[in-house]
């Protein structure tokens, strides 16, 4: 899943930070953290990490090593908070140390030559972009269900997981048409929720 052109690519990274604040805003404001207010700075570190974490992932499959570049990715974005002025400049920041920190790991540990290939794959701004984007895409599609009443997140992550009506009811001890119902609210209230993830799934779907 690609996009090829390099103008669509900034484009269509600026434009996604701002639908995902518009998705998923955090109640804070920017000055609180760049005066050092420490509960802000736990709010940031909440809603991001998951996201970021997982992003790490993707140049370094070694959890203990992933904990500490992301942990110091926000100790260093505590440490320049005064330098931030916006919210997207802050989780295109973290996005942007953890690239840069993994990479900088990989070449000190003298793991180029085995991983030579998937050095020239992963140096690539085109694999910065696309993951960038996927894990935006899955962390608020999560954060829409997490929103989702107990009884519908229920429902919708046993249909996510291949339960099928008749099994789901017997499962929770319900009808078959409740939850039909349960299903027809949910996948109302995730459409209204998620219309910019939904566009932006069209996007990269739709580039050559």
């Amino acid at each position: 899943m690609l996009i090829h052109k390099e103008i669509d690519i900034y484009f269509f990274f600026y434009l996604w930070f701002k639908l995902n604040l518009a998705v998923g805003k955090i109640n804070i404001t920017i000055e609180q953290f760049r005066q050092g207010n420490a509960l802000v700075y736990k709010k940031i570190f909440d809603e991001y990490y998951p996201a970021i974490r997982s992003f790490a992932y993707s140049f370094i499959q070694d959890d203990n090593i992933n904990e500490d570049i992301v942990q110091d990715a926000f100790m260093k974005l505590w440490e320049r908070r005064e330098q931030f002025t916006t919210l997207e400049v802050i989780k295109s920041y973290l996005y942007t140390i953890v690239k840069n920190d993994s990479l900088n790991y990989i070449r000190q540990e003298q793991i180029h030559d085995k991983h030579k290939d998937r050095i020239k794959v992963i140096e690539e701004p085109q694999f910065f972009v696309d993951h960038v984007l996927e894990e935006e895409v899955h962390f608020q599609i999560h954060k829409a269900i997490k929103d989702l009443s107990a009884q519908s997140k229920k429902v919708i992550g046993m249909s996510m997981t291949g339960y099928s009506n008749p099994e789901i009811a017997q499962k929770l001890n319900i009808s078959v048409n409740t939850v039909k119902t349960i299903k027809k609210r949910a996948y109302s209230t995730l459409r209204k929720k998620l219309k910019g993830v939904y566009w932006i799934l069209f996007f990269m779907m739709t580039q050559g």
